[in-house]
């Protein structure tokens, strides 16, 4: 009898034993589209549908990753719908850590090319689409813990795991199971020309989708499990050519090659084949995160009977939970004690490690952060890559930089198409060097029939942790304003002006905080200006000659956080500073004045200005923002009304503004405040309605000799706005606007553009 009940549970135990099927886990590539993983990772623990082994590619590699190292679904999602998780894929940085030093930006560059230079005969491309610094120490962040409790075999994780990745060079497909595995998703998402290869055991590893997108092969022959569910996301998009979206389309169509490559016939008939459906979402709609792991989840569960009827075996979710609480028990604190530098030379690496200050043996991973985002806001750091490796001698983990100090060119290219005289080209040259100080030096030019600039500059950030640096630049601007016509509105009365100004300052800063800085510049300005005192003047007419030769010194706080240069509607922007301007005037009048004598006149004025501009989001489909703008100057009066004018501080709040010589916009001091009301049609389409009020505290009139006064202080409101769409396009904003100003010669106009309007400052602003 004992011996009977002894067979009989031996067999009963091996047939339990027998019965525990083995799963495979298959999730294929897609861009963006493979957060539906998450979903279908969602739907499986709540149906306790067990998962004994994964491969993934891409971004079902990411997803994968996280997954085998010990993230819950639930977590999965968290970071996938966090704010930081947007600033990673767009190539953001943590703003609880970013600081920006550099240059805001001010010109109407529409698109930069970066090359890597070690001479002018060697340039290589050096410019994907997509910033990753910010992603890959969020990668090493999120698995350095759970990679050293693995001891980098991707076996020894909380579930077996491979990463597929493609060796170009070879044309071959590479499995990747031990090693950091940060490394590893970083290399499996790498897709050409739009992240950056990295070197993983020594070679380049692109995205695994080149060669093998849905790897069912690979988990059957590393692991042979009893039932492989394979998910894919990456499905053709189109049945047909999208004739008329193909304009739009063509900055996915190199994901599309890369990604929408998937071979379902793999799986046999007794494994089960999940597709969500994602028709209507893209490799780039990453900002449809909640609707893409909804739609993952969904398939999930309509296959579930089939899921179900094929797995047998279950693994309830509260002991997946305990399996997963045992797995994080041996996580040891994220605590750096040592920061290693590779690729630098010897003086690079002593200045790269100024960033990084320990305290009593280790580095606080805040500061090591803080450290980081520090030296990719600036563009020589571009090629830096960060790992989180564990060292057994020190007994913590440590922060490598890897640097690839190569100089770096960008080529700016840009301008404006509009219905004004604001059309112009924009070219610009931005070498980055990385020697014993940072430097950046450049030229760039605006060519237009209005506008004409050219501006040199160098840039040396001396202590670039601090913020500091000094920069020398040289400007020369010509502005000349001709008969502005509207094409639906033509009452703009002629402005013959024709004004050069050319400045050299030089000028030192000190970051503030985030991406604000103080600002004091020294400059001597040469400017000239040639007009006409008459609305009728002649090609015969011999033009007034305005020339201000002196010194302009500027003491400037700003900060610049607004989401777009031109048509933002989030962040803020505000800019306080006082200047002091001493030259001498030389006048020498036209045969439009009614003046005949040279004069010369010295003068010495300060000016206060403050301008903010900032938006509130409202709701999804509305965000209300306001500009306001303060000048306070005892300016003098130049030698005529016309001379003053055009030399007077002057309020622009409309895209088209700066082509106008708008009289009841001028004042030496003055106030101004508005409102911008921006309604959200898509993501991509905004409407406009902005209103704006302006005063100045003693208008400048003209008296009958042609010589300048201010009227006694009155307040006179003047009213300004805007109705119009904006069209927010990849390589820049397509606007069509309405626009009008109290202004009698220049009250109604019509104002359509693509590309930025935005025009170098004058010397004297």
């Amino acid at each position: 009898m004992r011996k009977a009940y002894f067979l009989w549970s031996l067999l009963f135990f091996s047939q339990v034993v027998f019965a525990q099927q083995k799963v495979g886990l298959v999730l294929s590539g897609g861009g963006a589209k493979g957060l539906a993983h998450i979903g279908v990772l969602k739907a499986l623990e709540e149906h306790d549908i067990p998962v004994d082994y994964i491969v993934g590619t891409s971004m079902g590699g990411v997803v994968g990753a996280l997954y085998a190292s010990g993230y819950s679904p639930a977590e999965i999602e968290r970071i996938a719908l966090s704010d930081n998780f947007q600033r990673w894929v767009n190539g953001g940085s943590e703003s609880l850590y970013f600081r920006d030093a550099s240059d805001f930006p001010d010109n109407s560059s529409l698109l930069s090319v970066d090359f890597s230079w070690k001479s002018l005969f060697k340039l290589e491309l050096n410019s994907p689409l997509a910033n990753d610094l910010s992603l890959n120490l969020a990668l090493e962040e999120l698995t350095a813990q759970s990679s050293e409790v693995a001891n980098d075999d991707f076996d020894r994780l909380m579930i077996p795991y491979r990463a597929m990745a493609a060796d170009v060079f070879t044309q071959k497909q590479v499995i990747l199971g031990e090693g950091n595995l940060g490394n590893a998703m970083r290399a499996t998402m790498s897709v050409p020309f739009f992240y950056r290869s990295i070197k993983t055991d020594g070679r380049y590893l692109f995205d695994g989708g080149l060669y093998n997108n849905f790897p069912v092969d690979v988990v059957e022959d590393l692991y042979q499990p009893d039932v492989t569910i394979g998910v894919n996301v990456a499905v053709t998009r189109f049945k047909e050519y999208p004739e008329e979206g193909d304009e739009e389309l063509m900055s996915e169509s190199l994901l599309f090659l890369f990604l929408d490559k998937t071979d379902s016939t793999k799986l046999g008939e007794k494994d089960i084949y999940i597709e969500p459906d994602l028709e209507g979402y893209t490799a780039i709609s990453f900002e449809s995160v909640s609707e893409l792991i909804e739609r993952g989840y969904q398939m999930a569960i309509k296959k579930m009977p089939e899921l179900k009827s094929k797995i047998s075996t279950r693994v309830a979710k509260k002991d997946v939970e305990k399996k997963r609480e045992t797995f994080k028990k041996n996580f040891k604190p994220l605590i750096i004690k040592d920061i290693k530098l590779y690729n630098f030379t010897d003086e690079q690496e002593k200045f790269v490690r100024n960033y990084f200050k320990s305290k009593d043996g280790f580095y606080k991973l805040d500061g090591v952060k803080n450290a980081y985002f520090s030296l990719i806001s600036d563009k020589h750091f571009k090629n830096i890559y960060p790992n989180i490796n564990w060292d057994d001698d020190l007994g913590g983990y440590v922060f490598e930089l890897y640097g690839k100090p190569e100089d770096i060119l960008t080529v700016d290219i840009g301008g404006n198409l509009s219905t004004r005289n604001t059309s112009h080209v924009y070219v610009g040259l931005r070498a980055y060097q990385f020697k014993r100080f940072l430097n950046t030096t450049g030229i760039d030019l605006y060519s237009s029939r209005f506008f004409t600039s050219v501006r040199a500059y160098s840039r040396f950030d001396i202590y670039p942790r601090r913020g500091l640096f000094i920069k020398p630049e040289f400007v020369y601007n010509n502005w000349n304003y001709v008969d502005v016509k509207d094409f639906l509105f033509d009452n703009a009365s002629p402005t013959i002006l024709n004004q050069y100004d050319r400045r050299f300052g030089v000028s030192i800063g000190k970051a503030t905080g985030i991406k604000s800085e103080l600002t004091a510049t020294v400059s001597v300005v040469n400017n000239t200006d040639y007009y006409s005192n008459s609305i009728d003047a002649t090609t015969s007419d011999i033009l007034d000659r305005l020339s201000f030769f002196g010194t302009h010194t500027k003491l400037q706080l700003s900060r610049y956080s607004l989401n777009k240069r031109q048509y933002a509607n989030k962040g803020s922007n505000y800019n306080i500073n006082i200047q002091m301007i001493q030259g001498r005037e030389n006048f020498s009048p036209g045969t439009t004045s009614l003046d005949s004598v040279d004069s010369r006149t010295n003068h010495f004025f300060f000016r206060l200005n403050f301008t903010l501009e900032e938006y509130f989001n409202i709701s999804p489909l509305y965000s209300f923002g306001y500009l306001t703008e303060f000048t306070l100057s005892n300016q003098s009066l130049f030698s005529n009304y016309k001379g003053t004018l055009v030399n007077t501080p002057v309020f622009q709040p409309l895209q088209d503004s700066p082509a106008f010589i708008n009289a009841n916009f001028r004042g030496f001091s003055y106030g101004a405040l508005g409102v911008r009301n921006v309604f959200h049609l898509s993501s991509k389409i905004d409407l406009r309605a902005e209103g704006y009020l302006f005063s100045s505290l003693r208008e400048l009139e003209q008296r009958e000799n042609q010589e300048a006064r201010l009227r006694p202080v009155a307040f006179t409101p003047r009213l300004s706005g805007s109705i119009g769409a904006v069209v927010h396009s990849p390589f820049g904003p397509v606007s069509l606007s309405v626009n009008y100003y109290d202004e009698p010669n220049n009250r109604w106009g019509v104002f359509a553009h693509y590309g930025y309007v935005i025009f170098r400052k004058k010397s004297l602003e």
